[in-house]
């Protein structure tokens, strides 16, 4: 038999061991999903490359909102999601994502597939960054071309804190703002590198209406319609 000193050096022995092991665990558990990872990247570099036939629209919908989805495949990798596009009960097409490894003009096939197949009119992109773009711009260049009052109110609504000498951000300050920050969304809507769902639903034909502003913490939109249409 083991002397008890024995016993609690061999426990002690042990739970070192464990801890060095558990670590261990959890690291090749991170590597292997990387090389999982890898190879999903390493498989959609390859289709892309060498790819003979042509990706193919999948179509989920209408659901119970009437809306539907609209996924970008390959028979060569079936599970892989080359792209992904929804559109609303009303025919607007909203949310354009892309593979990590693609930019988001490859969902293009599915912006047209939307407009033939399925009549979508509209489009709204998300202008993710506009605020972050428009402080970056510098108070001083926006008043050589605002003037200084839309300068200091734009400044105010792009970093959301009140304007120098005033409690709160309030609706006096929009106004001030708002002319100037029109401006400022169609020329971030058009030259950003952040703005490209606006560009993809360009490039499909459509047209810029107009701002729509965000609501409740959601980023401001820019909504694009088929040419001839308009406002909505």
């Amino acid at each position: 038999r083991l002397h008890r000193r024995s016993m609690a050096r061999l426990s002690g022995v042990l739970a070192a061991g464990l801890a060095r092991i558990r670590p261990l665990t959890a690291v090749r558990a991170v590597w292997s999903e990387a090389s999982a990872a890898q190879a999903e990247h390493d498989r959609v570099r390859t289709v892309l490359r060498t790819a003979s036939t042509a990706f193919s629209v999948h179509e989920e919908g209408p659901s119970g909102s009437g809306g539907w989805i609209f996924r970008l495949r390959h028979a060569d990798v079936p599970g892989v999601e080359f792209a992904q596009l929804r559109m609303t009960e009303a025919r607007v097409l909203f949310g354009a994502a892309s593979h990590e490894n693609l930019p988001l003009v490859e969902a293009l096939p599915l912006v047209q597939h939307a407009i033939t197949e399925r009549h979508a009119d509209y489009a709204l992109a998300a202008l993710e960054g506009l605020h972050a773009w428009v402080a970056s711009v510098g108070e001083e260049k926006l008043a050589t071309e605002f003037g200084e009052e839309a300068a200091g109110a734009l400044t105010a609504v792009a970093l959301g804190r009140p304007r120098p000498g005033h409690s709160v951000l309030g609706q006096g300050t929009f106004r001030a703002a708002a002319p100037a920050w029109a401006v400022l969304q169609s020329r971030f809507a058009a030259e950003t590198a952040e703005a490209e769902e606006a560009r993809l639903y360009s490039a499909a034909g459509m047209q810029f209406v107009r701002i729509q502003p965000g609501t409740n913490g959601a980023a401001d939109a820019a909504l694009l319609s088929l040419p001839g249409l308009g406002e909505p």
